[in-house]
């Protein structure tokens, strides 16, 4: 009975309570109604103001970005010089963009520059794994002053088709200048002559060099599996940019269960996406440390440990500053590689993602390394949205290897690298040692 009456005396209570809002409503129809028309107003504003921006505040906003978000605070130097250093010239966004990148130039860091929308898209195209462009691959380092160089021929290319060579220095394309491009901006440029014959000028071995070139749609697989001998399988990892590369190395290596060996191509590995480096470590690795880094955020560092357990991928977030501990869990892709004896074959290319699963691999002992010293990236970018679609990729992260080893020099361009177990250097003449090295380290175990 007594329960009854409690009910009812809320549902009583329940009905007076929204009766009273409905009488405030129509009493206050109007203001109610203004309210909500001004609250509107002011998120479609926010939201407006967020996504677009004029030209020089366009500019201003990534001098802004590149001020909180930068790692190395140390290499801004004066950095109120330029903020308001270009404007009188800023008229469009393409001058936001190329002053912009002018700015972030002084900085020193060849990683750190400002995309524009269609640069943004590019590199969403190549993490699907097609593109329009030449089909070479630029790590973005500067060479011969001030010019990209080709680190990478895509077999097939357009590229690979007019004889481009891994070295050459490219220093312009249909009678425009290349000097000071980044390589999305290199690779917006060569996108505008889509299945146009152009002349492209090159450097190569001290000589100039004209080459016709069609820049076309490219289609590229980072992946590749096949068994090279009896019982001994080779996966080539050519990037780590395209998406889910871990998920679908899983497919490629199903018929992979009679190979006691698996000799992992890493040479000429550029990097890309970490997380999809660090689900390839969890196909190789039960457990252990995988990576920490160091994360610029705002005014202070987050350090991030990722270890890898049995059943999920652990990431401990540590606030240098406030000292606060988030511990949060995802998916680990299965170790399909239980009983395989594992070699990497690494070398001065092989940069970024690939040197921190390379190290995560041979530091928890699971794999031995054969080649040469690789690139010693040691830092990691983030993309910081900035307006009209365009993104700040910057330098905001270092990375430390399992072992707690900082392989990088800081700003400049190559650092220590990861020293292989086994140093192998590649002959000339088109002979692959190193690959022929660990065969013979396979068919006669030491």
């Amino acid at each position: 009975m007594t329960g009854g009456v409690c009910r009812a005396l809320r549902a009583s209570k329940s009905c007076s309570a929204g009766t009273g809002v409905l009488r405030f409503f129509i009493r206050h129809r109007y203001f109610v109604i203004s309210l909500l028309v001004v609250s509107s107003l002011y998120v479609g504003y926010f939201w407006y103001h967020y996504l677009f921006a004029t030209p020089v505040d366009l500019y201003h906003r990534t001098w802004d970005a590149c001020k909180q978000n930068i790692f190395d605070k140390a290499a801004l130097k004066d950095w109120s010089r330029y903020e308001h250093r270009f404007d009188r010239l800023i008229k469009n966004d393409d001058d936001a963009l190329r002053y912009a990148n002018q700015m972030l130039q002084s900085i020193g860091d060849p990683y750190t520059h400002l995309m524009s929308a269609k640069a943004v898209d590019h590199a969403k195209q190549q993490r699907l794994g097609r593109f329009v462009g030449l089909g070479v691959q630029i790590n973005g380092v500067k060479k011969n002053g001030d010019y990209l160089m080709i680190d990478k021929v895509i077999p097939g290319s357009p590229a690979s088709r007019a004889h481009l060579r891994p070295g050459d220095t490219i220093l312009g394309i249909a009678g425009r200048s290349c000097r000071g491009l980044t390589a999305p901006g290199f690779a917006e440029l060569t996108e505008q002559y889509k299945n146009q014959t152009v002349s492209l000028l090159i450097q190569r071995s001290g000589r100039k060099l004209r080459l016709q070139v069609a820049p076309g749609v490219v289609s590229t697989d980072n992946i590749e599996f096949k068994k090279i001998a009896d019982g001994v399988g080779l996966l080539n990892v050519r990037n780590f940019i395209k998406a889910d590369t871990g998920a679908r190395i899983m497919k490629i290596v199903a018929n992979a269960h009679d190979c006691s060996n698996v000799i992992l191509d890493l040479r000429d590995n550029p990097g890309g996406n970490v997380s999809d480096c660090l689900q390839v470590a969890s196909l190789f690795l039960d457990h252990g440390r995988l990576v920490t880094l160091d994360i610029r955020n705002g005014g202070g560092i987050v350090e991030e440990s990722h270890v890898l357990t049995r059943d999920c991928e652990e990431v401990i977030e540590a606030d240098k500053s406030s000292g606060t501990l988030k511990v949060s869990r995802v998916s680990r892709l299965p170790q399909i590689f239980k009983n395989t004896k594992l070699i990497i074959l690494v070398n001065e290319h092989t940069a970024s993602a690939a040197e921190m699963l390379t190290a995560a691999l041979k530091e928890n002992g699971r794999a031995l390394v054969v080649g040469t010293k690789t690139f010693g990236k040691g830092i990691a970018q983030a993309g910081v949205p900035i307006a009209n679609g365009a993104v700040l990729c910057i330098t905001c992260v270092r990375y430390f290897t399992p072992a707690g080893h900082f392989i990088g020099a800081g700003r400049q361009q190559k650092g220590d690298g990861l020293q292989p177990d086994v140093v192998v250097e590649n002959r000339v003449d088109g002979i692959d040692a190193q690959l022929n090295t660990v065969l013979s380290m396979i068919r006669n175990p030491s």
